[in-house]
């Protein structure tokens, strides 16, 4: 798999890890992902980071639970 989409996926996970080290798991997506999902999950907004590859900051939020 190839493109922005996918590029930006790897750049979250590797966040992760660097942002988040007290949690065994932890999940960031985008704004775009939280919009798609709509109310079936919480997410705390952790804020615009840069990330390799983009000219732009890319919103980051991390998933906190799921809703229903």
């Amino acid at each position: 798999m190839i493109g922005d989409t996918v590029n930006v996926c790897a750049r979250l996970e590797a966040l992760a890890g660097d942002l988040i080290e007290d949690r065994d798991v932890t999940t960031l997506v985008s704004r775009e992902v939280v919009e798609a999902v709509g109310d079936a999950f919480e997410f705390e907004l952790i804020g615009d980071q840069m990330v390799k590859g983009r000219k732009q900051e890319v919103s980051v939020w991390r998933l906190v639970r799921i809703v229903g």
